[in-house]
């Protein structure tokens, strides 16, 4: 059970990781692009594990967009409308575009 644990933090923390990883190399801050973030979602939504994935999402994008000295600003995509009220709540000076 540790080591499914220990994968987990890894797992939830790696988008942070990454940028700060990114940031001691180059010196600059990140740009994260994060591609159709709503896909995840869908496909456990229709195969029975979606609170599992909700808490993965929210965790990863939370360590990632929140409090990251280390991330210049990021974009995220998806079919889905981002709500404050989702997976996204308590990130602040997001936009909501339609391209």
């Amino acid at each position: 059970m540790e080591h499914k644990q220990h994968s987990s933090a890894y797992l939830h923390n790696s988008l942070q990781l990454l940028t700060r990883l990114l940031y001691k190399h180059y010196g600059t801050q990140a740009i994260v692009l994060i591609d159709e973030y709503d896909v995840p979602l869908n496909k456990a939504y229709q195969n029975g594990y979606y609170p599992q994935m909700v808490r993965l999402i929210r965790s990863v994008f939370s360590q990632v967009l929140k409090t990251n000295k280390n991330l210049y600003f990021a974009v995220i995509t998806g079919c889905l409308r981002i709500a404050k009220e989702s997976i996204f709540t308590g990130l602040n000076n997001f936009k909501v575009g339609e391209f």
